[in-house]
């Protein structure tokens, strides 16, 4: 199998997106080549971070000044607020 095949499967794999011949496929792969292994392994470490990421509230003082800036600012998008142009 070709170095662009595996990486085409890890990356899916990594999403959840391998169908079971695929993820045979894979395996078979993974097992003969340590290298892909490796990389298939930190591939899902990353994604097994990003899930476990939290999403952090912006200090009070930015959100307040993130609301101050855009409290002109038209949501229908006819006036964009900051530089008094319309909207084509």
């Amino acid at each position: 199998m070709n170095a662009e095949r595996i990486d085409d499967l890890i990356a899916r794999a990594v999403l959840g997106e391998l169908t079971d011949a695929e993820a045979a496929e894979l395996d078979t792969a993974l097992a003969d080549d340590p290298a892909s292994r490796a990389e298939h392994d930190a591939e899902l470490a990353v994604a097994a971070a990003v899930q476990q990421a939290v999403a952090e509230q912006p200090p009070a003082h930015v959100k307040a000044s993130v609301l101050d800036a855009i409290a002109g600012v038209s949501q229908d998008g006819a006036d964009d607020g900051a530089t008094g142009h319309q909207a084509p």
